[in-house]
């Protein structure tokens, strides 16, 4: 049998808590103290840029609450668990009085309580705190895909805010081009160059329309979710140059999907323990007492003796046996289904990370090969063929060619720093930081 042990008082931060300290993508603070916030003080005090940005998203998301309450509710399913059955209040009374030699019994009453055995309370205890671990971090991975959806959402907006800068740039360039060409037509020279021009401007108008269409499509969707109206003018910084991100591997450490399955496993291995212990029997202790009357029988003392009576029970598992058993390998087959999904989700993580950090690698040679090479070339051409241009030397068709290769170049490059960027998240939502510990296993 197991003697009673109270349960441990589980702390429990708010919502308004767990928001604030999930404002940096590297993971939150373990909470020490209960806190709670008042509705729209986080937005008063909000920062602003990235951070102001996440905190706002993870404020409105309603899956967030959701995964919060549904985490809450494993919590408090855990500081139930493990406790004693009811204790058993019993009563009876003789319809016609026995008369013994102390008396006459008329009532009796009991109370009794049934035990588990030894053990079953602290595995049940354990399995409830492991089945909240698991809901712990489907709350982490939660919040981290919420981050990586703004992260991708910033990323973008920030590459469209560079490609119309750029276009715009080039089209003043080529109203520039235009321009001279008119000059050269009054003093009689070709009409094919002015054309050209004119051609030109009117597919850059295109693109830049095209790019601000693009760009109100992604305000829409960084404003949904942000829960802003969907035409809040949006500014966003221009993502960071790449570095060298440090190739950590995946493990339940920094990946809240892998301790979630871990934890699930380890429920599923308690799960196993307490089908074993069903087999045990049910020890009940009680206690009854009777109330005598006097005796009024002749030769009989007439002071009463109300009787005191221990007892026991001792629970005979034998017609369960085979439902018992079932449910052993039931638990037995749920453990090993588990072991092998998480051994699965593991390879492919793996996988993943291995083809993210390839693309990361390819990224930053283009990156580095159009900052130290291909830009500078381009740049070189294009003012070669506009000196020889402006000469009278040059042809128009290759200085707008020329022209026109480096913008390419550069809204590739634009382009490609936007994808680094992107898979930095997305390996920061793989494997990023360590993986903040469960509140409510704080002791």
């Amino acid at each position: 049998m197991e003697r009673h042990r109270s349960h441990p008082v589980v702390r429990v931060p708010t919502v308004g808590l767990l928001l604030a300290c999930a404002l940096l993508a590297s993971g939150c603070a373990r909470p020490t103290a209960m806190v709670k916030v008042p509705s729209g003080a986080m937005a008063a005090g909000r920062p602003e840029g990235p951070n102001g940005h996440r905190i706002e998203a993870l404020e409105h998301s309603a899956e967030l609450r959701a995964a919060f309450a549904d985490w809450r509710a494993a919590v408090e399913a855990a500081a139930a668990s493990g406790s004693l059955p009811a204790p058993q209040l019993s009563y009876g009374a003789w319809l016609r009085p026995v008369e013994t030699r102390t008396g006459a019994q008329r009532h009796r009453v009991g109370i009794s309580q049934s035990l588990p055995w030894q053990g079953t309370r602290s595995l049940e205890r354990q399995k409830a705190l492991a089945m909240a671990d698991a809901a712990w971090y489907r709350l982490e991975s939660v919040r981290r895909r919420i981050l990586h959806e703004v992260e991708i959402s910033r990323h973008d907006l920030a590459y469209l805010q560079r490609a119309l800068a750029i276009t715009r740039e080039d089209l003043r360039l080529v109203t520039y081009y235009g321009e001279v060409t008119q000059e050269a037509i009054r003093t009689g020279g070709p009409k094919d160059d002015a054309l050209e021009a004119q051609m030109e401007r009117t597919t850059l108008a295109d693109r830049i329309s095209s790019l601000e269409s693009r760009r109100s499509v992604l305000s829409a969707r960084f404003n949904m979710l942000l829960d802003r109206p969907l035409d809040t003018p949006v500014e966003v910084a221009d993502p960071p140059e790449p570095g060298e991100p440090e190739a950590v591997p995946v493990h339940e450490g920094n990946s809240p999907q892998l301790a979630g399955w871990q934890s699930r496993i380890r429920a599923a291995e308690l799960g196993v323990d307490l089908a074993r212990k069903a087999f045990w029997p049910r020890v009940t202790l009680g206690v009854d007492y009777v109330d005598t009357r006097s005796s009024r029988l002749p030769g009989r003392t007439p002071e009463a003796s109300d009787p005191v009576m221990l007892r026991t029970a001792l629970s005979l598992p034998f017609w369960q046996r085979e439902s018992r058993q079932a449910s052993l390998r039931q638990a037995q087959y749920h453990h090993q289904g588990l072991y092998e999904a998480a051994d699965e989700a593991r390879r492919r993580l793996e996988a993943k990370l291995a083809g993210i950090d390839h693309r990361l690698h390819d990224a930053r040679y283009r990156i580095d090969l159009s900052r130290s090479s291909h830009q500078p070339l381009a740049e070189s051409a294009l003012q070669i063929h506009d000196e020889s241009y402006r000469a009278g030397q040059g042809d128009f068709l290759r200085l707008i060619e020329s022209r026109r290769h480096l913008l390419e170049i550069r809204l590739d490059r634009e382009r490609t720093l936007a994808d680094h960027a992107i898979l930095r998240a997305d390996r920061n939502l793989l494997a990023g930081a360590a993986l903040p510990a469960p509140p409510h296993r704080e002791p």
